[in-house]
């Protein structure tokens, strides 16, 4: 078994890198975030093993990939749909922020609202294309040398309306959010402080323009190659749809198989998610608080002694995140057991 080491280190890379900010947002309940890095590690976890499989030369001799695959082509053509709309759900956030008039987060009933919403958006279109994907699929799977499993779509016009038109519209879903948020902020830039704080949403003028930023990189590297896509299928042409004529064009069961120079350029979408993710929020001085609480919590404190531990009282936010109460209090389940690590620090 040969294995493309070019991708093959990406991905893992892209895999390991973002363990942190997946905790991180975890600790202050930013879901929109954290159904993102959800779908981008099942882009690259899937990636990651096509690379070791199918990374040699001859894919012709190569396993078939029956039921990996069956599984593999499902998730990832959820995947692309899937990242654009959580990042939608975060830009639709900020956007509501900026508007002086929401009350949303103020109450349990509003937090569980913009949740439910969150979950539409993230998995809604994903759930209703990996569900459809039948009706216009005119044999099992196809294998790209280095890619591995291609899920195989009919060019009708059924698979356009399904399938192929998802991925721009949530693209455009989160532009219009984030240059909503834009806009609404230099209507009140001067309230601005103000309006985040009363919006107990949580989130500081620095991570409020961090996630700002974040939501306009992956919306610039993902939009663009969902445009792209779309354009490439509408090039190829479409015609009308008939369930007898897709499924049979060939045997169901048949798997093809082609070789390939490299990748193709869709493989490192997730790579390049995973490594803004990790930019953003695994390098901040929050993150450094948490790595330093693993190391302690592993023991790390008495094999080094002498090194400068958690010596101080961690930044309390008084915040929980976008679903956050506004309560001063380390409540979730991270931040007290970073807590209580501290506290043991400090008396050892």
């Amino acid at each position: 078994m040969q294995v493309y080491k070019p991708l093959f280190g990406l991905c893992l890379t892209a895999v390991i890198i973002t363990i942190a900010p997946l905790f991180w947002h975890i600790r202050h309940r930013n879901f929109p975030a954290i159904f993102l890095i959800f779908w981008t590690l099942i882009q690259c976890s899937f990636q990651l093993a096509c690379s070791i499989i199918w990374g040699g030369e001859d894919v012709e001799t190569m396993w078939d990939g029956h039921i990996f695959c069956d599984i593999d082509v499902k998730l990832l053509i959820g995947t692309g749909v899937g990242i654009l709309g959580s990042v939608a759900a975060m830009a639709r956030h900020l956007a509501m922020i900026m508007c002086k008039s929401s009350l949303v987060y103020n109450t349990k009933a509003g937090r569980r609202k913009q949740l439910i919403y969150d979950i539409l958006f993230a998995f809604g279109t994903p759930i209703w294309i990996m569900s459809f994907h039948y009706l216009s699929q005119t044999n099992r799977y196809d294998i790209m040398q280095y890619s591995g499993c291609l899920a195989t779509v009919d060019n009708n016009y059924l698979s356009l309306f399904m399938l192929f038109i998802w991925t721009p519209i949530w693209g455009l879903v989160g532009c219009y959010y984030a240059g909503m948020t834009v806009y609404r902020y230099f209507l009140i830039r001067r309230e601005f402080r103000e309006v985040l704080q009363s919006s107990q949403s949580g989130l500081t003028v620095a991570r409020f323009a961090r996630l700002l930023i974040f939501c306009y990189l992956v919306i610039g590297v993902s939009f663009p190659l969902s445009i792209y896509v779309f354009y490439l299928n509408c090039v190829a042409g479409f015609h009308a749809y008939s369930f007898e004529a897709v499924h049979s064009m060939m045997d169901f069961q048949t798997v093809r198989r082609y070789p390939a120079e490299s990748p193709l350029f869709d493989s490192w979408q997730g790579f390049v998610i995973a490594f803004l993710l990790f930019f953003f929020f695994g390098i901040g001085s929050d993150a450094i608080d948490m790595y330093r609480t693993w190391l302690v919590s592993l023991g790390f404190k008495r094999v080094f002694p002498k090194w400068k531990w958690l010596n101080q009282k961690p930044q309390s936010t008084g915040l929980t995140g976008l679903y956050g109460t506004g309560d001063e209090s380390l409540e979730t389940k991270f931040g007290t057991m970073q807590a209580s690590i501290l506290q043991k620090s400090r008396a050892e």
